[in-house]
Parts: C-alpha cells; structure tokens; sequence
C-alpha cells in the first residue's frame, strides 16, 4: 500500500503549518484576506447562546482569514474590521444534509430546520504567518529527520501505516455489513 505524492506533501505542509513563524502586524489596523486574525465571539443559535469549550460565553478563534476556515458569512464581515472592533453578524443557516443512517454516502437526508445564527465578534489581534521552505532545515528544525529526503521517506512509511489500516478497516466493515445483510438471526 503507497501513499499517493498529494499525501506526503499534505503531510508537508503540516508540518510547514506548525512551524510556521507568527508576527504581529503592527503597520495597520484593519484585517485583510491573508492576515492570521485573532476573534473573540459570543455565537447564538436560534437566541440560545451556544457555549465555549471553557464554559464561558465568549469563544476565542485564529485563522488566517480567506482559507474558509470561519463560516463564509463570518468571514465576508470580519475582512476590514478594525483591531478592537465589535459587530454583530447574523444570518440564517439553511437545513443541512448528512449520510443516511445506513452508512450510504450517496444518500442524504434533512437532518435539521433552517437556524438562525448570531455572533457578536470582536477583532482581538492581527498578525501574518509565513511558512518555511520545503528543505534540509524544515526536517531539522521539525524534529522528523536530518534531512528532507530521510522526513519524506519517514512520512511514506507512516501514511502506509495508515492507508493500510483504514484499508483493513473498510474491508472488516464490509463483510460485516454483508454478514448482517445475508443473515437473519434474533437478538438476546
């Protein structure tokens, strides 16, 4: 089983986005398509507060703003905003869809009603990310190896691992689910 050169390159590019160098921007105020922004935001759903995973109100959020990371509602309003700044954005969130219970991909179903969504952002901070260059230094400064060549040959043998158990997993899923289909039996 061998991992495709897409894989190991995104693998690549994880490791790039981890050891990328973060700095303030300090030359403007307003947040641009690119900057790596920083938002604090109380999110309603429907008029319920929904809330943070440390039990306060107020979420805290960085992503480089334009890689869809934020809804893109959120992310059309937070582009020109100014360090500091509070808006209120809100709009309404249309049925979704999710996979049939039985597993069939192809298969959707409305899984909720339209949601009325509201978030109250306030830029806190921005800055820019840069990326390191693919090279010998990225493997060093990563930890995964000496050079380039010996982290690409590393991550080829991890991905393996995990192309080869996700295979063996689907192959384990199917024969069950053909088990379950070919036989009829009560249970207990």
């Amino acid at each position: 089983v061998t991992p495709s050169e897409k894989m190991v390159d995104e693998a690549i590019d994880q490791i790039r986005q981890s050891c990328a160098i973060v700095t303030p921007i300090e030359d403007r105020q307003n947040a641009q398509v690119g900057d790596l922004v920083t938002l604090s935001y109380e999110l309603s759903i429907n008029g319920k507060v929904v809330p943070a995973r440390n039990g306060q109100t107020r979420h805290q959020e960085t992503q480089v703003l334009g890689e869809n990371k934020f809804a893109p509602e959120l992310e059309a309003e937070i582009a020109g905003m100014t360090i500091g700044e509070e808006k209120t954005i809100s709009f309404v969130r249309a049925p979704t869809k999710s996979p049939e219970a039985s597993g069939a991909e192809d298969e959707t179903v409305v899984s909720s009603e339209p949601r009325n969504v509201q978030y109250l952002v306030t830029l806190e901070k921005l800055a820019s990310k840069t990326l390191p260059e693919v090279s010998d230094d990225l493997a060093k400064e990563s930890g995964f190896a000496e050079n380039l060549e010996d982290m690409k040959r590393q991550l080829r043998e991890a991905l393996e691992g995990r192309v080869k158990k996700e295979n063996e997993n689907r192959h384990t899923t199917a024969i069950l689910k053909e088990l379950v289909n070919n036989n009829s039996f009560d249970v207990p």
